[in-house]
Order: C-alpha cells, then sequence, then structure tokens
C-alpha cells in the first residue's frame, strides 16, 4: 500500500511529466515508466500496463473527440450559428446562418 505522501509524489511528478508528452502516441508508458522509477515502484509493472494501453488510449480518443464536438456545439448555438455554417468546398454555405 502507498501512502499519503508517495500518492502525493506521483501526482506531482506526473503533472509535471506529461506537460510535453499530450501529442506523442505511446508517451503515455514512457511517463509511466517515469513516474514508478521516481515512486519506487516496481518497473515490471509497466510491462503489464503497456498491453492494455492501447484499450486505455482508444477510449480516451473517442472520449477527447466527443467532447470537442460537444463543445464546439454548444459555443456555435450560443452563438447563433448553425452546425453545418461553414463554407463548403466550392466556397458557398451548406446551411445559413440560424
Amino acid at each position: 500500500p502507498l501512502d499519503l505522501m508517495s500518492m502525493v509524489q506521483i501526482k506531482l511528478i506526473g503533472t509535471l511529466v506529461t506537460v510535453g508528452t499530450a501529442g506523442v502516441p505511446g508517451a503515455g508508458i514512457i511517463m509511466i515508466a517515469t513516474v514508478f522509477a521516481q515512486v519506487g515502484l516496481p518497473i515490471e509493472t509497466v510491462a503489464l500496463l503497456t498491453a492494455i494501453d492501447a484499450l486505455v488510449g482508444m477510449g480516451a480518443t473517442a472520449l477527447n473527440v466527443t467532447g470537442d464536438l460537444v463543445g464546439t456545439t454548444v459555443i456555435a448555438r450560443s452563438e447563433g450559428h448553425t452546425l453545418a455554417e461553414a463554407p463548403d468546398e466550392e466556397g458557398g454555405h451548406a446551411v445559413e446562418n440560424g
């Protein structure tokens, strides 16, 4: 079991390490290995986490895209625009302003 200080260290180190890894595929595994090494947890457990990282990554990507779509829709509607107002490929507007 981890004590409170170890949990605080994991949170702090994890936050610092993830600043530059947001757009790099597979960087989460490197981040986890770094955090485990700093806190003194067995590095061998990273291999177990690697096996499920692809599944977790797919779910995180789907959730991220859904959140982006919802946020864009909410902002567009609050500004009085319809969803498909952007110009189409020919330069015209697909839907008029709402």
